[in-house]
């Protein structure tokens, strides 16, 4: 499938995409990004607002829960790390309360 094509109406090849979308970041002065790492980061970004699996993959173009969940790593442990340390903090203020 083609998904991005030239000023010449051809698809482009894969390193010859890699190249050009490396040396637009470089002149945006966008440091460290790569074109699959975007696809990474929006994986992650859609976790943390709360979006389901389904949610991620519709966006992403990820098949299998298997690799959302492969591309979230830390996002959804952050997600889980917030709720709990919100679950303790009313423990704790319920207990100032009383």
């Amino acid at each position: 499938m083609t998904m991005v094509i030239s000023a010449k109406g051809r698809p482009y090849r894969e390193d010859n995409f890699r190249h050009r979308f490396a040396k637009a970041m470089r002149q945006a002065g966008l440091k460290g990004l790569t074109f699959h790492g975007l696809r990474n980061t929006m994986t992650a970004m859609l976790a943390e607002a709360g979006c389901t699996n389904p949610e991620i993959k519709a966006v992403t173009g990820h098949v299998t829960d298997q690799m959302v969940q492969h591309y979230l790593g830390h996002a959804r442990q952050k997600e889980r790390s917030a709720s709990a340390i919100g679950k303790l903090e009313k423990l704790l203020d319920a207990g100032r309360n009383s």
